[in-house]
């Protein structure tokens, strides 16, 4: 049988129900890109520097008040080391001058020998004090205090032992003027120890120089 392209029955487009096709969904829009430097709050950071005189880094080595230290140590460690080598009383003079003294002169002349011993030691805490400072120690502001406050001590105890010798003396000796100087000893001995010592403590340039 021949196939005649004609007498085959063609396909109507309407004879076949049409698939329900949904409508196709449109694609979401992407979301505007956020800008993260606006997105973010501007944050402050405050950072502290400690500011520092530039003129304490000129305050360093042995100058300014620090060398009137120096000064004031070598003159008086020198002083007082003399002074205690050299004073000293001599026992049979006093016992000439003072005919049945009993034992005033002797006293007097133990508290002598003690005084000379107390002024050395003094003097020598001096000198060792001004040497630390030319070796730059920190050790120096602790020998320098500990000198002041041996200054007054040792001037309450002297007035303490002068008293006592004094008092069994033979002679009528005016205790008014001998308290007087006692005390303008102790008072230069605070003075010293407090106006020396706050220093000290205290300055700049020691800070800077007594650094080993």
């Amino acid at each position: 049988m021949d196939n005649d392209p004609q007498n085959v029955p063609q396909s109507n487009p309407g004879d076949f129900p049409a698939a329900d096709v949904a409508p196709a969904t449109p694609a979401p829009e992407p979301a505007p890109a956020q800008d993260d430097t606006a997105a973010q709050a501007p944050v402050t950071v405050q950072t502290t520097t400690a500011q520092t005189d530039p003129n304490d880094a000129k305050l360093t080595g042995v100058g300014g008040w620090l060398i009137v230290y120096e000064i004031v140590l070598v003159l008086g460690g020198l002083r007082n080391i003399l002074g205690g080598l050299l004073s000293g009383l001599n026992e049979t003079a006093c016992r000439s001058a003072f005919v049945n003294s009993g034992t005033f002169c002797s006293d007097l002349a133990g508290a002598v020998r003690i005084e000379n011993i107390a002024s050395i030691v003094i003097g020598l805490l001096q000198i060792v004090t001004f040497v630390l400072i030319l070796m730059r120690k920190k050790f120096a502001v602790k020998a320098g205090i500990a000198t002041g406050v041996i200054l007054v001590i040792w001037g309450i105890i002297d007035l303490i032992m002068v008293n006592s010798v004094l008092s069994n003396a033979p002679v009528k000796i005016s205790m008014a003027q001998l308290a007087t100087s006692a005390y303008s000893t102790i008072a230069g001995g605070v003075l010293y120890a407090v106006v020396w010592g706050m220093y000290l403590l205290k300055s700049k340039r020691v800070k800077n120089t007594l650094t080993k």
